[in-house]
């Protein structure tokens, strides 16, 4: 009892200025916190690093998405250089039929019932994505719809945290107050044996009665202190076990936000829209639009014809897709136009870049800091190492 009286008024109060502040706002910087973990439990240490692979393989799942991705806009690109290094004949005939095309299209758009309901601009861009636009708008809802869910995590995660943080300051306090409450008991106990010896030796009275209630109630008052600062410390130890966990959970959580916002920025950019409500009813609209426009088509007929052809000439050549030139024969015509074309696809690959840079960035930092864990904790090396085996093989 008394080695631990000892112990317990050794230890000195923190100045509450040194508290820790938490800010959970920010989910779009990801910040791996080894420092928040009690990283001196050998489970503590093992639960992060198996945190640290399940992300490193979400990262490389979502790595082989982006990387097919890429190929492809790549294959776009190669496509536009092919056109231009065709020979001047070869490339002479491409020319002649979009020419045509072209002015076919315009003569179409004169006819006053052909007027459209939608910017020539916006049809060609629903056009180009209308093989696809159904399965877009599907998966820009679903990635829309996950995205809120996980917010929804992180805002129950956040409050979740700081209702562990608020408790385990209050059981700090109170291990605090119950020590500053075990002072005062024994002050006030000594000041009643003093008291106690100036009636014994002092007055020459028969202080043992009161020697025995004064000590029994210091017994009483210590074994209660005890019991509650005993409590009060268990409970703490729970509390930080409860926030490690969350700052995992946490951990994995704003990886999977981050790497959906990437891609949603991306879906948005390719589709040329704000989101998938807006791209249905673009694509509701374009679908009347090309009502309107196979009608109108049907006045000149000889524009299915060029275009057949176009599109023969341009399979020859073994395109990745022929089709963009159809729909923008005036990327044949003028070199400003491929210049745009050009730059779409590389911006495009730029982003998917960005993404990808930032997904081996954070393969990289997890490896890294499992080998300066390992190297901190050599007694748990063989056991990380169990873990980085375990899900390379999976």
């Amino acid at each position: 009892m008394f080695d631990f009286l000892k112990r317990w008024f050794v230890k000195k109060r923190k100045d509450t200025a040194e508290e820790e502040t938490f800010d959970y706002g920010d989910w779009e910087q990801l910040a791996l916190r080894r420092q928040e973990v009690d990283m001196t439990l050998p489970a503590e240490r093992e639960k992060y690093v198996r945190a640290l692979m399940e992300q490193s393989a979400d990262l490389a799942a979502n790595l082989s998405d982006l990387n097919r991705e890429y190929n492809r806009v790549t294959s776009y690109l190669k496509d536009v250089e092919e056109v231009e290094a065709l020979p001047d004949g070869e490339y002479d005939r491409l020319v002649s039929y979009a020419n045509k095309i072209l002015s076919l299209e315009q003569a179409r758009q004169e006819i006053p019932e052909g007027e459209g309901r939608m910017p020539e601009e916006e049809y060609r861009q629903i056009e180009q994505i209308e093989p696809e636009a159904e399965e877009a708008i599907a998966k820009l809802r679903e990635n829309e719809e996950y995205r809120e869910l996980v917010k929804h995590d992180l805002r129950r995660l956040h409050a979740e945290r700081q209702a562990y943080e608020i408790r385990r300051q209050e059981l700090r306090h109170a291990m605090h107050d119950t020590k500053g409450m075990s002072l005062i008991c024994i002050c006030a106990m000594s000041c009643c044996f003093a008291m106690l010896l100036l009636f014994q030796f002092g007055l020459h009275m028969d202080s043992s009665v009161g020697y025995l209630m004064t000590g029994l109630i210091m017994a009483g008052v210590l074994v209660y202190v005890y019991i509650r600062y005993h409590e009060a410390s268990k409970e703490l130890t729970r509390v930080t076990a409860g926030i490690n966990k969350l700052i995992l959970l946490q951990n994995r959580v704003k990886i999977r936000y981050v790497n959906n916002t990437n891609l949603l920025d991306y879906l948005y950019m390719k589709y040329h829209t704000e989101s998938s409500g807006m791209l249905e009813q673009q694509l509701a609209l374009f679908y009347e639009e090309r009502e309107y426009r196979k009608q109108y088509e049907r006045t000149v007929d000889d524009l299915s014809y060029f275009r057949r052809e176009l599109l023969r000439l341009l399979q020859h050549y073994q395109l990745f897709d022929p089709l963009v030139w159809m729909r923008r024969p005036e990327a044949l015509l003028d070199s400003r136009e491929r210049v745009e074309l050009r730059h779409g696809y590389n911006e495009q690959r730029q982003k998917l870049r960005k993404q990808m840079e930032h997904n081996r960035d954070l393969v990289g930092r997890a490896k890294q800091e499992i080998r300066e864990i390992a190297a901190e904790y050599p007694e748990s090396a063989r056991a990380i190492l169990a873990i980085v085996e375990e899900y390379e093989r999976e």
